[in-house]
């Protein structure tokens, strides 16, 4: 029953944050979608079962204080396409410059709040924790956690906005990435959709490899709970659930 206190964790995190005063720390909730194979056909030729479409992706990082989910648009061909620790890493930072950008984040909001799945590789890597690290260093954030929801319990406001695009999926045919845009801008008004193209798709684990290190005995997969803060630049606390004693 471990997951049940982490999505309870989850839920009142993100209840506070859009209830709360705006002084509150951003959260922010990242995840992938189910990736959909382009032409998508309602009544599907019989040969196309053999042909291999062009992939498109989609990735949601929610902001939870503006209710609203960025949604970037990945067609095949776009992006480096393949969701390694430098591609969840540069949309997360575009996005973070995004939620600045806009005037909705105070001088006040210090800290900040990430939720994603337990996914290895994908979200759950070394780069993306140094890349927060790095984020403290810089004084863009004093404190900085990063939680991931157990394997198997990981529903998140990001599904919902792709379950729109889904829906709105289930009544047209597809052929060809413009169409697939168009589908997915009409799905919802509360997505804010962000092209590939926008990105700048920025090699990480080059970057930060050369200023941090790990020790061989950590074993990430064990820990859900990762928090960075300013007074201890050169360290990151960690925590197998947020139910234990720090």
């Amino acid at each position: 029953m471990e997951a049940l206190p982490e999505f309870k964790l989850y839920r009142a995190i993100v209840t506070a944050t859009q209830e709360g005063p705006s002084a509150n720390p951003i959260h922010l909730v990242f995840d992938f979608a189910e990736k959909e194979l382009l032409p998508h056909l309602l009544g599907q030729p019989g040969q196309l079962h053999f042909v291999t479409g062009l992939k498109f992706d989609l990735f949601g990082v929610y902001s939870s204080g503006r209710k609203v989910c960025y949604v970037y648009r990945l067609p095949e061909g776009h992006w480096p396409n393949n969701k390694t620790a430098n591609d969840v890493t540069s949309m997360v930072h575009h996005a973070l410059k995004q939620h600045r950008d806009s005037g909705f984040r105070t001088a006040e909001q210090q800290t900040l709040n990430l939720h994603a799945d337990n996914c290895s590789g994908q979200n759950k890597n070394l780069f993306l924790l140094w890349y927060l690290l790095w984020r403290v260093c810089m004084d863009y954030e004093s404190k900085i956690t990063l939680w991931f929801l157990v394997a198997g319990h990981t529903k998140n406001r990001c599904d919902a906005a792709f379950g729109l695009v889904n829906q709105r999926l289930k009544q047209f045919n597809v052929f060809s990435p413009r169409n697939m845009m168009k589908v997915i801008d009409e799905s919802s008004v509360s997505n804010s959709f962000v092209c590939a193209t926008d990105v700048e798709w920025i090699d990480w684990t080059r970057v930060l490899k050369r200023y941090y290190t790990v020790s061989n005995h950590f074993k990430l997969s064990k820990f859900h709970v990762f928090k960075f803060l300013s007074t201890y630049k050169e360290d990151v606390m960690v925590k197998a659930l947020s139910t234990d004693v720090t």
